[in-house]
């Protein structure tokens, strides 16, 4: 019993002794401290401060530093903050992160908005990028990347490069300058774009340049050809209507030429001669086939086109009284009853 009396005496006396300890920490200069132990640390710099305050209270769990300038934030300075869980630095003009966050167990949030930051290193969060309840705000920031930024996506959520490959072609010098002064970080790296290739073996802005220029070509001619399909579907399914119209268009500034009135009641006066005829009006085989075609079981239909046809190929001479004179030179003969209607209208 004494012994254990002794034993718990002496932790006792442990525990004391770091209550004052941690009790008795200083507040760096120019910050505010708060809570029981001081882990609630806020610094200002006022905007003329170039280094990091000095001898933070080892237990700080949340760090405040604004208004500073720090072009380089070193985080090995901070792994003696081994509690730390928010790291919030707005508004510090920090243009490089050093290090990762990787030293403190406990870090949960980091705060760098409203900073100088272009690009970030992908091992500045490291695994950290995996944890679901980690938090990074980089708003403010001129990131210079299109899709992602040394494993942040412009969305803040956090990503590791390693495990999701870069584009390498669109507006990524960036990129090519951190693999340049930071080689050891990029290794075994790949880009998706080129294919599967080492990121640290692609010059990015030749690259860029070239492709950029390829898949611009591309897609103009791309444009160009579906133009031209489009159109020449569209003269194709339209070209009847357009030839009437322009027919009509004729007809309205001559009146000798023939109506499709006049056509449709000789179409229905002929018979099955209409073949012959077609090629007797010069007329190609092709065309009399087509009007069968496009007329089946119809045949007053077919003439009908038959003479359609023959007005759009001789245009200002397809007059009434050119027809009639084809009608009449047929042979053997067509009754004359069939045309005579043409010859008192020419």
């Amino acid at each position: 019993m004494a012994m254990v009396a002794r034993w718990s005496e002496y932790w006792f006396v442990v525990f004391v002794a770091a209550s004052v300890s941690m009790c008795c920490s200083g507040c760096p200069e120019d910050c505010k401290c708060y809570d029981q132990y001081h882990d609630i640390v806020s610094c200002s710099g006022n905007n003329d401060s170039t280094t990091l305050p000095n001898e933070l209270p080892a237990e700080t769990r949340i760090l405040i530093l604004s208004r500073y300038k720090l072009p380089v934030v070193d985080l090995h300075v901070l792994r003696n903050l081994v509690l730390l869980e928010k790291l919030l630095l707005p508004s510090n003009e920090i243009t490089e992160i050093r290090g990762t966050v990787e030293v403190f167990d406990y870090l949960n949030q980091v705060d760098l908005k409203n900073n100088m930051l272009k690009s970030i290193s992908p091992r500045t969060f490291g695994d950290y990028s995996k944890r679901d309840k980690f938090r990074v705000d980089l708003s403010g920031n001129p990131l210079d990347c299109d899709m992602h930024c040394g494993g942040i996506q412009l969305s803040s959520k956090v990503c590791d490069c390693s495990n999701d490959p870069f584009n390498c072609t669109c507006n990524t010098e960036w990129l090519k300058q951190q693999v340049q002064q930071y080689p050891g970080v990029w290794v075994g790296v790949q880009c998706k774009f080129p294919k599967d290739t080492d990121i640290e073996d692609v010059d990015i802005k030749q690259y860029w340049c070239e492709t950029k220029w390829r898949w611009l070509l591309a897609i103009m001619i791309g444009s160009t050809v579906f133009v031209v399909v489009v159109t020449v579907i569209f003269v194709k399914l339209c070209k009847k209507k357009i030839t009437n119209l322009i027919m009509y268009a004729r007809l309205n500034g001559n009146p000798d030429l023939v109506t499709e009135g006049q056509m449709s009641i000789l179409a229905g006066k002929l018979g099955n001669e209409w073949k012959r005829l077609a090629i007797h009006l010069a007329l190609r085989q092709n065309d009399v086939d087509k009007c069968v075609n496009d007329n089946p079981y119809n045949m007053v239909g077919q003439i009908f086109d038959m003479l359609i046809t023959w007005r759009n190929k001789n245009g200002e001479q397809a007059t009434v009284e050119a027809l009639a004179n084809g009608l009449k030179t047929f042979e053997p003969p067509l009754d004359q009853e069939l045309y005579q209607f043409l010859e008192e209208e020419a």
